[in-house]
């Protein structure tokens, strides 16, 4: 079942989310969890679509705190889309993340203008998990928190960026989480009215 295309498509702004929708419930019973994280296919696609590909001879794929930013990335964020204080344990958390992330301010000229980029001094794990907790401090910045959702499904986990013009966007992804709330709802009233 855990393939990528057993999972609503991503259409992400953000490798942040992205990289908390690693982890889901099944969305048609709520009961099995899935982990992508793990997965070499999951890996690739994930690296290559926000080009965070750490360079060769790097070491081995840190998981254990993978798993950890993952965690502590879900907590924040969904705390401050529904308006709470972030929990201090996951703000020191990726706080300390960022902190071990050497990056490097660079300095551009072109057509008449100054660009500063920042550059990580070396592109290794960790400078893979500075980006992503980078991500979810953009993420935060990009607009309201009410832009942050979790599915309308209630059986599904995934947290997505409503970019509809009026918020009213519910599920991660209409077509599967969608259809899916429908279809119940519409048998659960006919089982009432039979």
């Amino acid at each position: 079942m855990d393939t990528l295309a057993s999972v609503p498509n991503s259409q992400s702004s953000f490798a942040c989310l992205d990289f908390i929708n690693s982890r889901w419930r099944d969305h048609r019973d709520g009961i099995g969890v899935y982990d992508r994280l793990p997965n070499p296919q999951w890996q690739n696609w994930f690296l290559e679509r926000w080009r965070l590909r750490p360079e060769p001879g790097t070491g081995p794929l840190p998981l254990h705190d993978l798993v950890g930013a993952r965690s502590a990335l879900r907590a924040l964020l969904e705390s401050w889309a529904s308006g709470q204080q972030p929990p201090a344990g996951e703000v020191a958390a990726l706080d300390r993340i960022l902190a071990r992330s050497h990056v490097q301010r660079r300095l551009e000229a072109s057509a008449g203008h100054l660009n500063l980029r920042d550059e990580p001094a070396r592109r290794d794990w960790t400078w893979v998990l500075g980006e992503l907790v980078a991500s979810a401090a953009a993420l935060a910045g990009a607009g309201p928190s009410a832009r942050l959702k979790v599915c309308g499904n209630d059986l599904c986990s995934w947290l997505f960026w409503d970019e509809s013009h009026n918020l009213s966007r519910r599920w991660c992804d209409a077509a599967t989480c969608g259809n899916l709330v429908k279809v119940r709802n519409h048998r659960r009233r006919r089982r009432a009215q039979a």
